[in-house]
């Protein structure tokens, strides 16, 4: 029925075997663009972490704008650029990536990893963090906290970041997000009742998260930490 001449299967196995050549070509190019990215990363990460020194920033800075180019699908990049802005005298020049119309250059850093995570309860968290300590407008400040609870409300270190946010500015707070604060401060605090009242006495909150424990051993063992603290301070005068 079909006269296929011999040197059919010859020609459709060398295609064959090209178009599998090329695609592993291809992989192998996107591994190492990819794996020099990480690299890249490490340096970036290494340069924050360890040193303070202007010009260390600058390549830092060089080396997370060389890694977005090669991997541009990396959420944790233009964190680490934000990280840098934040921390780092000269920042108007040090943006990569599409510009956002009036916002900084950190803002348009965290937009920039939301487009790529826009479900990471973790970088949203991040950026409330960080219009918080740019002492931004608080409004927009808690609509950024929220979507990070609402991602991911039980994680333990979004929890910390909404008590410091939204402890101090109870009064500012909607009863909806007074409601969904309170219930994860119980959540946390019946996982690692210490944790939060070890962060609470860290960041002078103690009086605003009384009023917010509802198990009577909760309220005891902050006042008998509190107790603690007092003893040890009257024993160094």
């Amino acid at each position: 029925m079909f006269d296929l001449k011999p040197t059919f299967y010859p020609k459709a196995k060398t295609a064959l075997l090209i178009a599998a050549l090329l695609s592993s070509l291809v992989l192998l190019a996107c591994a190492i663009r990819w794996t020099t990215a990480e690299v890249f990363k490490a340096r970036a990460t290494s340069i924050l972490y360890n040193t303070h020194q202007t010009v260390d920033r600058i390549d830092g800075r060089d080396l997370l704008t060389r890694a977005r180019n090669l991997n541009p699908y990396d959420a944790e990049l233009p964190l680490y650029q934000a990280y840098y802005a934040r921390h780092s005298p000269k920042t108007a020049n040090d943006h990569a990536g599409p510009p956002v119309i009036n916002t900084s250059p950190i803002d348009n850093f965290y937009r920039e990893a939301l487009a790529i995570r826009p479900h990471s309860g973790h970088l949203w968290a991040q950026y409330a963090r960080a219009q918080f300590e740019r002492s931004q407008d608080l409004t927009e400040t808690l609509i950024t906290l929220e979507k990070a609870m609402t991602f991911a409300p039980y994680q333990p270190a979004i929890i910390i970041t909404a008590m410091q946010i939204g402890l101090p500015h109870w009064n500012h707070l909607n009863q909806r997000q007074k409601l969904r604060l309170s219930d994860a401060i119980d959540f946390l605090v019946n996982q690692n009742s210490r944790r939060v009242i070890k962060m609470s006495i860290a960041h002078k909150l103690t009086k605003e998260l009384r009023p917010r424990l509802k198990q009577p051993k909760h309220i005891e063992r902050l006042e008998q930490a509190l107790m603690k603290i007092e003893k040890r301070d009257m024993a160094r005068k």
